[in-house]
């Protein structure tokens, strides 16, 4: 076969041709590459869900550690508190009476008439008498004075306030008592 055609066109069309066929090559890779991303996309959505799910475990993990500590701590406290309650109802020492017997007293000494609601105790000190103070429900006047002077009555205990505002009512009367000693 002849070639009609001049050499410097023949090198142009072959020029031609290799830039076509580049061209063809890298719409080919693009395409490609297109194609790749489109299926890698799904994967990339499942490992950042993946993530997101582990990180929350993650903070979960440590709240519940945190929660965990503060637990213990509050356990600690308490336990640190019932171990002082429980060092405060003890035995006493030599010539001091027990908040047991302290309260006990007291309680022997009220008729059925007579509801004790609260005690509040403070121990004497070496500059202080002991106290309680007393807070309760009486039926009528006549039980609240009995209870009075029987609480007078008790050689532990050295002072006994009753407010005479206690007896204004008749019946059903609330009233709160302060009682000092050597306790």
């Amino acid at each position: 076969m002849t070639n009609l055609l001049p050499q410097t066109e023949q090198r142009a069309i072959v020029k031609e041709y290799a830039h076509r066929r580049m061209v063809v090559v890298l719409v080919m890779c693009a395409v490609t590459i297109v194609i790749c991303a489109i299926f890698l996309v799904p994967s990339y959505i499942l490992s950042e869900v993946k993530l997101t799910e582990m990180m929350n475990a993650a903070q979960a993990a440590r709240t519940t550690s945190t929660e965990l500590l503060q637990t213990k701590n509050s356990a600690t406290v308490l336990l640190k508190e019932t171990n002082r309650k429980v060092q405060f109802l003890k035995v006493p020492k030599e010539g001091e009476k027990s908040v047991y017997a302290v309260i006990d007293m007291i309680v022997k000494q009220k008729t059925a008439n007579i509801k004790i609601q609260s005690f509040l105790y403070t121990a004497a000190t070496e500059t202080a008498q002991g106290s309680v103070v007393l807070n309760g429900l009486s039926k009528d006047r006549e039980s609240l004075t009995t209870f009075l002077k029987n609480m007078e009555a008790q050689p532990a205990f050295t002072t006994v306030d009753l407010p005479v505002s206690n007896f204004a009512k008749d019946k059903d009367i609330v009233f709160s008592m302060q009682i000092y000693g050597n306790f």
